[in-house]
């Protein structure tokens, strides 16, 4: 029998105050806006645990011949003030500076509070007396500027022990040497937070009396002092039972950058007759940076990810084998598997040797050779179109297509089946030398490939009863809606799963298969695909007025 009781209070307290004013004949306008929060979030868990119970009729922990307990106790608390001025000037420019200062209970306890300043502007220029884009009936163009925080884990920088019996069975305090590799098993009293500065440059704008509207920003953003999970020299860290791995310490050394657009576009095509064409378009494009790794090589993520310096965030990393050769005959184990060397941007080993991350190094044996750049795990351009139709106003055809592509990922099943079960072609034939070496190797050789896709999202059909056939059940609106979601995959960037030099393969069967728990994002799990729905709804309105 297992017991479970949870418990997480949250506790919030928000003050502001504005004082507004206008100056120098109503043309200038001032508010000043000063405020505090104070937040707390806590986790109480107790647990009880029992086995081996005399009776079937005995059904409590304490009745059980072995038991145990366990108790849990997390509290994290933030509190911050701020302060904000906004001008304007006619109503047409807004100009608008805050600085905020926090402090919270995960910082280390040599880290004083965070102070985040901001800054934006927007100038309605479609107002001014010198506009005269006649075909453009309002255009705001805005910037901004500013700093935030991303608080450490709540035990990121506290030194952890564990209770453990010492020389003459006397009660001891000591680092978990079970815990290796747990984040903030070292503490670090200088921890402090992530802090992003960002800047944002756009503008909004309608064009042909509103038969056009678009917003568009492009934004930069740099992550400096980013929490690294660093290992803990052995001067720290005494092994114990001869373990191998040492714990880490979280510490600010790390920086990373991200950058963008965003657009959306909504046109209206067709405006008058007997159909409407309306259009939505949303286009985003992204990319980010490790720009400072504290000098570290390599961050394993999940099972095909890593972090490296100077790439994008979550890379697939693995090695690539080039050339093998069967031992004897043509099928059978391998000999002489060799690798790509890599080349491009050199990584330092922590020995001080040097090797490239990107394709197209010399061949080496595959024991020395790096782990390589795929690609990036995250789409670096995503795209959604919506077009409507409303015809004789009664009845309204809707669609979505949903696009993204510029990445990668990892299939873990589509390899597993290779190096795992003996059924699959490559491991039943083993008339594949290339195959074989990747068994050898590493298993996510087989499953990289590129996910870009565009799918049929959704497909919908509505109809509004007329109020007279609304009316016949006493109701003001009626109408039904037949809609359809994950309808088709209309292209697939990559139709191969893995290297596509392999004599066996299998195709991709969903870029978007689903991840089990075990799994990250960029890495395919196994599990399903996104399914495909059909819906029928229908709805009523009802409105009257009850008299008195």
């Amino acid at each position: 029998m297992y017991i479970q009781t949870r418990d997480h209070p949250v506790w919030t307290m928000d003050w502001g105050t504005n004082a507004t004013t206008r100056l120098m004949d109503e043309r200038l306008g001032s508010t000043t806006s000063v405020g505090a929060q104070y937040y707390t979030r806590s986790q109480f868990q107790t647990s009880a645990h029992g086995e081996e119970f005399a009776i079937r009729a005995l059904s409590t922990v304490s009745a059980a011949a072995q038991r145990e307990g366990g108790q849990t106790f997390l509290e994290n608390s933030t509190v911050g003030v701020y302060i904000q001025q906004q001008f304007d000037w006619q109503n047409r420019i807004f100009v608008t500076a805050a600085v905020r200062g926090d402090d919270n209970s995960a910082f280390g306890t040599n880290y004083e509070a965070a102070v985040y300043p901001k800054f934006s502007a927007t100038w309605v220029l479609s107002e001014e007396d010198f506009w005269n884009f006649d075909f453009i009936d309002q255009f705001r163009a805005r910037g901004a500027w500013g700093k935030a925080g991303k608080q450490p884990d709540i035990f990121a920088a506290t030194q952890l022990f564990f209770p453990q019996t010492g020389p003459g069975g006397a009660s001891i305090l000591t680092p978990d040497p079970s815990a290796a590799n747990v984040a903030g098993t070292i503490g670090n009293p200088d921890l402090g937070p992530e802090v992003g500065q960002e800047i944002e440059l756009g503008f909004d704008a309608s064009m042909f009396d509103g038969r056009i509207a678009t917003i568009f920003t492009y934004y930069s953003r740099v992550t400096k002092d980013a929490i690294i999970p660093k290992t803990v020299p052995p001067s720290l860290w005494a092994p114990e039972n001869n373990e191998p791995s040492s714990p880490v310490q979280f510490v600010n050394v790390g920086q990373t950058s991200n950058w963008g657009t965003e657009m959306t576009l909504n046109i209206q095509a067709i405006t008058e007759g007997p159909a409407r064409l309306d259009i939505d378009v949303a286009f985003t494009t992204q990319g980010n940076r490790i720009d400072e790794m504290g000098g570290i090589e390599r961050i394993q993520e999940g099972r095909s990810r890593a972090h490296y310096q100077g790439y994008p965030i979550a890379v697939a990393s693995d090695k690539r084998v080039m050339s093998a050769d069967f031992v004897s005959g043509e099928r059978g184990p391998v000999t002489n598997i060799m690798c790509d060397g890599g080349t491009g941007t050199q990584i330092t080993r922590s020995d001080g040797t040097t090797y490239g991350a990107d394709f197209g190094g010399a061949l080496v044996p595959c024991a020395d050779a790096p782990r390589l750049v795929w690609g990036s795990t995250d789409p670096t351009r995503l795209l959604n179109v919506t077009p409507t139709f409303t015809i004789l106003e009664n009845w309204r055809v809707s669609a979505n297509f949903d696009a993204m592509w510029g990445h990668w990922m990892a299939h873990d099943y589509a390899t597993a089946r290779y190096t795992s079960h003996p059924t699959s072609k490559a491991v039943w034939l083993q008339d594949d030398p290339l195959a074989m070496g990747y068994i050898a190797t590493t298993r996510n050789g087989f499953g990289f490939s590129q996910a870009g896709f565009l799918k049929l999202r959704e497909i919908s059909l509505g109809y509004n009863f007329p109020e007279s056939m609304a009316d016949l059940i006493g109701a003001s609106a009626a109408n039904v809606r037949i809609g359809a979601r994950n309808v088709a995959r209309l292209w697939l960037q990559d139709e191969w799963a893995g290297d596509d030099r392999l004599k066996y393969n299998e195709p991709v069967s969903d870029p978007e298969i689903g991840r089990s728990v075990y799994n990250f994002a960029g890495e395919d799990g196994g599990g399903w695909p996104p399914i495909p729905q059909w819906t029928v709804r229908f709805g009523v309105t009802f409105q009257g007025i009850r008299n008195q």
